[in-house]
């Protein structure tokens, strides 16, 4: 976990299982905490950035900056970790490609995509998540067009 400024605070999520991060280069940032690798976009400020913290659930983080505002930025959508964990995979799942520990990207073999796919299916629990599942790996020709719509 690096900044390219000093680091002004750090709080671990509700589940332990991110570290958001507040730093004097206007920015704020969300970490694996397993990996230390970043999981969100900077959080960009005109200032320097003195807080970050998440909320109860953990679906929202909070900054505040030296330009004398606060912000609200969702981290997760409903449905949470599991949500952002099916996305990843729902992407290597359509795409048939993944990013390596390297920073590549490979194919995935016809096995690994069934394997993907089956875990995806296997995985996915909360009714938001399900149904994303649902609509993304039916074919394209038989969804509806968003899966806001049933």
């Amino acid at each position: 976990m690096q900044h390219q400024g000093s680091v002004n605070s750090a709080q671990f999520s509700p589940d332990g299982c991110f570290v958001v991060t507040a730093s004097k280069n206007n920015t704020a940032r969300v970490w694996d905490t397993q990996t230390g690798k970043p999981v969100s976009q900077s959080m960009q400020h005109q200032g320097s950035v003195n807080s970050a913290q998440f909320s109860p659930d953990g679906r929202f983080v909070v900054t505040a900056s030296s330009e004398n505002t606060a912000r609200i930025w969702e981290i997760l959508p409903k449905g949470g970790k599991e949500i952002a964990l099916a996305l990843a995979h729902f992407g290597e799942a359509v795409g048939q490609m993944r990013i390596n520990d390297m920073g590549g990207v490979e194919k995935l073999s016809a096995d690994e995509f069934r394997q993907l796919r089956n875990w995806v299916k296997a995985n996915t629990t909360s009714p938001e998540a399900r149904h994303l599942a649902d609509w993304l790996l039916t074919p394209s020709d038989k969804r509806t067009s968003t899966p806001f719509r049933k």
